[in-house]
């Protein structure tokens, strides 16, 4: 599996990152960096414990990086709950919770698959 590959896998825009980072070697550091990004976790976290504000937190910050590394697909659901809980709306938040783990589990699956495809 190559990185755009990779990238359709995820839901993301190859295109748009490769033109901003340039190289590959960047984008694919990154990529990684991501796989230790505690954002989605603590999200989770932070939604069991009622305590809404540090979720919209979390979740701002993984939307941030989604945004920066053109995972499209988990930016744009990242970025739907950030807007319910503004909104001060969890009820909302808590019904995306599938799609959020469905497009958080195939952009990690994507690149970790990438990885081990690599020798990385």
């Amino acid at each position: 599996m190559d990185l755009q590959e990779c990238y359709q896998r995820l839901g993301g825009d190859y295109e748009n990152i490769l033109k901003r980072f340039r190289r590959e070697k960047m984008i694919e550091k990154f990529c990684f960096k991501f796989l230790d990004d505690p954002s989605y976790a603590t999200y989770l976290d932070k939604m069991k414990e009622q305590e809404y504000e540090e979720a919209l937190r979390a979740i701002h910050s993984l939307k941030g990086v989604c945004s920066n590394l053109a995972f499209n697909q988990l930016y744009e659901i990242s970025d739907a709950i950030v807007t319910d809980l503004r909104a001060d709306d969890p009820a909302a938040a808590l019904e995306k919770s599938g799609e959020l783990e469905d497009c958080y589990y195939q952009t990690t699956q994507a690149v970790l698959e990438y990885k081990a495809a690599n020798g990385k």
